[in-house]
């Protein structure tokens, strides 16, 4: 069965909204999307629209950094939304932008009207150039280890998640189970091994997003009207945001029936998202290299702990989405120097660009 998602029940909502000076309720409706561990509400109020959520991560100091992180952001007037601040208390003190009750931490934001991702090369090529703007105006802040999460790269976690993944079925499914995990383990460890020796441990880290996706986007024509969502900062390589931009972005999906989605990427958008982060930022060769075999790390990553821990991920049947993953993880694998070759030339055609527009502005 799958795992109920939660919710906010009248007395909870009630007890945080008084924290608030956003005026009486009008309508409170659930918005979809995201993790069923962190609901959100859009709360409606004389005074305009507002979206409550509850963290999963109940962490002070992670709730902090990120606040920290978005208001940099908006004094760069990179789009995101702005989180409300409490009401001050009886002595006029402790407003907050973090609302702790019990185990539990909230946030308000205005909230932000917009348009998904729709595919355009416009789109796609804003998201990219956004992300490498994004991490050239996050890299000052300062963070500390508590404070972060670990990168989905040669990760132990997912090692040990993909060992376990049989262990909640039984019988055939079991077996079924441990050869995809095991074709995965395989997928993953030469990725790994790939990535490292074209000298990750050596890469600056920084501050980045950690989930970069068109579902945390929102878009007014073709620009970014908002970020959302950043509950998943960790310490990385930019790279490793990159490679999750590309493959978020270029991933073909959609039909119901798992067995439908085709194996192959998006190459015109991973071409797409490409030249918008080149025209801020340009990777060097090693990193370009590995961009596949890291896109190839983060899709089996981003599938195996809930699989490992519920034999499910979300709606979808784990073993199922775990053959879909191993279909598109050995596509990536199989295509590994075409891809390669795909970023370099993205990035040179930015380049030459940039230097076509400096020649014409001489």
């Amino acid at each position: 069965m799958t795992e109920q998602a939660a919710q906010f029940s009248q007395t909870e909502l009630e007890r945080v909204l008084k924290h608030y000076a956003i005026g009486p309720v009008e309508e409170a409706a659930p918005l979809t999307g995201g993790s069923s561990h962190s609901p959100k509400l859009i709360i409606t109020t004389s005074r305009g629209k507002f979206l409550l959520k509850r963290r999963m991560d109940n962490d002070p100091a992670r709730v902090k950094l990120a606040h920290a992180l978005q208001r940099r952001l908006r004094r760069k007037h990179f789009p995101v939304s702005r989180v409300i601040k409490t009401k001050l208390d009886a002595d006029g003190q402790k407003s907050e932008t973090a609302l702790r009750i019990g185990k539990q931490l909230y946030e308000l934001f205005y909230y932000v009207e917009g348009t998904r991702y729709d595919g355009s090369k416009e789109q796609t090529q804003e998201s990219g150039r956004r992300l490498a703007l994004f991490h050239q105006w996050v890299k000052p802040i300062q963070f500390t280890k508590k404070s972060v999460s670990t990168a989905f790269h040669n990760s132990r976690r997912v090692r040990t998640d993909l060992a376990a993944m049989g262990r909640n079925p039984s019988g055939s499914e079991k077996v079924a189970f441990e050869r995809v995990a095991d074709r995965l383990a395989g997928l993953y460890n030469e990725a790994s091994t790939q990535v490292n020796e074209l000298g990750f441990d050596t890469w600056p880290q920084q501050l980045v997003h950690g989930d970069w996706h068109p579902g945390n986007m929102l878009f007014a024509d073709d620009a970014l009207k908002a970020l959302l969502d950043f509950d998943s900062l960790h310490m990385a390589s930019p790279q490793v945001d990159l490679a999750n931009g590309l493959l978020q972005f270029s991933i073909i999906a959609g039909n119901p029936n798992l067995a439908r989605w085709p194996a192959r990427f998006d190459q015109v958008r991973l071409s797409h998202f490409m030249k918008g982060y080149c025209q801020i930022v340009r990777p060097n060769k090693a990193q370009l290299e590995s961009l596949p075999d890291l896109m190839t790390e983060t899709l089996i990553a981003e599938a195996v702990s809930p699989i490992a821990a519920t034999s499910h991920f979300g709606p979808f049947c784990g073993l199922e989405f775990m053959k879909m993953v191993d279909r598109k993880a050995t596509w990536l694998a199989n295509h590994r120097d075409d891809l390669s070759k795909l970023f370099k030339n993205a990035a040179k055609l930015t380049l030459a660009t940039k230097r076509d527009g400096l020649r014409a502005a001489v």
